[in-house]
């Protein structure tokens, strides 16, 4: 089969925010009296939606607050680390999306993210002009495990989910890639360790060891 199209997540593949949203999320908890939220409690939440993640977080916490407004202050937290911050790419991944559409092969994001915020992040990073699609979880009946987001990248960029690399870091986003049809790569960072990739057809630790085709 003939790849034509790399289809990428963005938290943890294009831009390293979990950090920013796991503390964002540690400062919400700790307002509604939760003490201990520690990184291996937030693996869980890597890859889904802001709702998804915290339907999650309600029910293990018992939170009595509307999810919604926890969901609204999270971001505005989350907004604060990144102006402190800003967006940091993933080493090598601006190089790679560069490549990957100078060689004619039709780019995507699909991310669980809200749409403006993939548009921030592409924009921010200069990458925007190399994607021929951004698609947010929010646009789709089912997040991630579903594959609705992947199966809608393939659809707008005219191919056939079979003709897809897509690159993720999450096993809700494997799981969705692989439900897609998508032949998927797991990139696995170091720094979230614990995350199960088993759902990929290979492993990558690196944006050199991405797939290559010249």
């Amino acid at each position: 089969m003939v790849m034509k199209a790399v289809v990428f997540d963005m938290d943890g593949v294009i831009i390293d925010s979990e950090y920013s949203y796991f503390e964002a999320t540690r400062r919400v908890l700790k307002e509604e009296g939760v003490e201990k939220f520690e990184m291996e409690d937030f693996i869980d939440s890597i890859g889904k939606t802001d709702h998804a993640a915290w339907s999650v977080l309600v029910e293990k916490y018992h939170l009595q607050t509307p999810m919604q407004e926890m969901i609204d202050r999270m971001k505005e937290y989350q907004k604060e680390v990144v102006k402190r911050d800003g967006f940091l790419p993933i080493d090598g991944v601006k190089d790679y999306i560069r490549s990957l559409s100078e060689q004619g092969f039709k780019l995507a994001v699909a991310s669980s993210s809200p749409k403006d915020t993939i548009e921030r992040v592409t924009r921010a990073l200069d990458i925007q002009q190399y994607f021929d699609a951004l698609v947010s979880g929010e646009e789709v009946e089912e997040s991630k495990p579903a594959p609705d987001v992947y199966l809608e990248a393939a659809r707008q960029l005219e191919v056939e989910p079979k003709e897809c690399i897509a690159i993720e870091d999450a096993y809700n986003g494997l799981l969705a890639a692989k439900a897609a049809g998508m032949y998927a790569v797991a990139f696995e960072s170091g720094k979230y360790p614990g995350i199960d990739l088993s759902p990929g057809d290979e492993v990558i630790q690196s944006m050199t060891e991405a797939p290559h085709f010249k």
